[in-house]
């Protein structure tokens, strides 16, 4: 199985693009996420211009629906990989973390709808 996105789909679209292909340069540069969500959003981002631009990469014989298909399995693992992660670490803290960031997001949450009301009175003049 190929590594999806890191073995050679960069030089790929770039030559893809000298010959003419209009590709977002987004494919061409592929960077290496240091985390699973920055891995998973890219990872998604390029699946779906892949998919967009197929036709046009496969003009100039580059066949991609096989490539698609195969990052589309490599990311439902690595979703599901790092879903089951999470969800033995938040089972794995000690209550009172727990309850410290129940508390936490409770918070964050009320401040948010705090900070997105209107004002009802005019803020004073600042005195410079």
């Amino acid at each position: 199985m190929e590594r999806f996105g890191c073995v050679g789909w960069g030089k790929r679209c770039q030559s893809a693009i000298q010959l003419g292909v209009n590709l977002p340069p987004e494919l061409s540069k592929v960077s290496s996420p240091t985390t699973v969500p920055g891995m998973l959003e890219q990872i998604s981002k390029t699946l779906s211009l892949l998919a967009q631009h197929a036709p046009d990469m496969e003009k100039i014989g580059l066949p991609v629906q096989t490539h698609i298909d195969e990052g589309r399995k490599i990311f439902e693992a690595l979703q599901t990989a790092d879903s089951t992660q999470e969800r033995t670490r938040s089972a794995d803290l000690p209550a009172a973390v727990a309850a410290f960031y129940t508390k936490k997001g409770e918070l964050y949450s009320m401040l948010k709808v705090i900070n997105s009301l209107p004002t009802t009175q005019p803020r004073p003049a600042s005195s410079t």
